[in-house]
């Protein structure tokens, strides 16, 4: 490309301290996404016999399990991390799409198809009560400081986000401008953003007050703001396209789109890690990609794993600096849990 000559005289010192600036600047860039933790595969669980879709995925730390919505059998799964087998399961239900495990020990679970919300114990998958919200169900989140469950449903042309107890009971209902996709919760600032594909857009609750104080509508054509995650300390929301290939980054404190960032299609969760600043999209295309922030703030893809077509839930444990992705039966193989280690820059493994 050719220079433009300068208008005015420019002090040779001063253009070598541009320079060196500017070096260090991108030297500072290359190392920030060099140094990426990475995901190494630690272990694949074989779940036989399980067909159909996997949805969501929930974990009991204490005693090592992880819970599975098998959608597409209609059963959930309870899967020992350790010996890697199915020690316990559910079956008979319709399409459980959605699995949160509960601080005393239970699992709320959400069926796509009924508009139920069923809670059961987390160590005999016993169930312990049942709540028929509405006719179609949306997202499913928690608020474990104020133990409470956010549940987006439709009954007719009615679509409401309904506020639950611990025990299952109806406290309030936030209504809503559809079935919400995607539901996160800020717990500090009693934010719930919820995300509506007929919409593109994100609406943003004042749960302590139930009350709707803010409208962000995207203009990203892929964003079809199904799965979501939060960077509180950052002050950003990821909302991801379900059916596209971008995922939009929006400032919490002002609804501006921060990033457009390309990525896998077809993911059904986001997982922001704090710790690492990295962002993991499960493409249901058959591909994981992992994103990372650099000094500026901004998020880059430097990891793209192959997985399998139709493995699009995903899970962060940040305590065990573990992923889990759930891969369903395809072409022949079975069902599988993947367990990811995040591989720490240096070379070790996270705790």
């Amino acid at each position: 490309m050719d220079q433009m000559p300068l208008k005015n005289p420019v002090d040779p010192h001063s253009l070598r301290r541009v320079h060196a600036r500017l070096l260090s600047a991108v030297v500072l860039g290359l190392v920030t996404l060099a140094a990426h933790a990475g995901l190494g595969l630690q272990r694949i669980i074989t779940l036989p016999e399980i067909r159909g879709q996997l949805g969501g995925l929930a974990l009991d730390r204490v005693h090592q399990r992880v819970f599975v919505a098998a959608t597409g059998s209609g059963g959930l799964l309870a899967v020992d991390v350790h010996s890697g087998e199915i020690v316990d399961q559910v079956t008979g239900l319709e399409r459980p799409r959605t699995v949160v495990y509960l601080p005393d020990n239970r699992l709320a679970v959400s069926d796509s198809s009924s508009g139920v919300i069923g809670l059961y114990d987390a160590n005999t998958l016993n169930l312990q009560s049942s709540l028929i919200v509405g006719q179609r169900a949306g997202a499913l989140c928690s608020d474990d400081a104020a133990g409470q469950l956010y549940f987006g449903y439709g009954r007719g042309s009615q679509h409401d986000i309904a506020v639950l107890n611990d025990r299952g009971k109806l406290r309030a209902q936030l209504p809503a401008p559809g079935i919400p996709r995607g539901l996160v919760l800020d717990p500090v600032t009693h934010r719930l953003y919820a995300g509506f594909s007929e919409l593109n857009a994100v609406v943003v609750f004042d749960v302590a007050r139930q009350s709707r104080i803010a409208t962000w509508t995207l203009d990203a054509p892929a964003a079809a703001t199904f799965p979501m995650a939060l960077d509180e300390a950052g002050n950003r929301l990821f909302v991801g396209g379900r059916s596209g290939d971008q995922i939009a980054v929006i400032d919490t404190q002002t609804g501006r789109l921060l990033q457009n960032i390309p990525a896998p299609g077809d993911a059904a969760t986001l997982d922001f890690d704090s710790e690492h600043r990295e962002l993991y999209v499960p493409g249901g295309i058959g591909q994981l990609a992992v994103y990372k922030e650099d000094n500026r703030g901004l998020l880059h893809e430097v990891e793209r794993i192959p997985t399998r077509h139709g493995a699009r839930n995903g899970l962060l444990d940040p305590e065990s600096g573990r992923y889990y992705l759930a891969v369903p039966a395809f072409a022949g193989k079975p069902a599988e849990v993947r367990v990811y280690l995040i591989v720490e820059p240096s070379g070790g493994e996270g705790s």
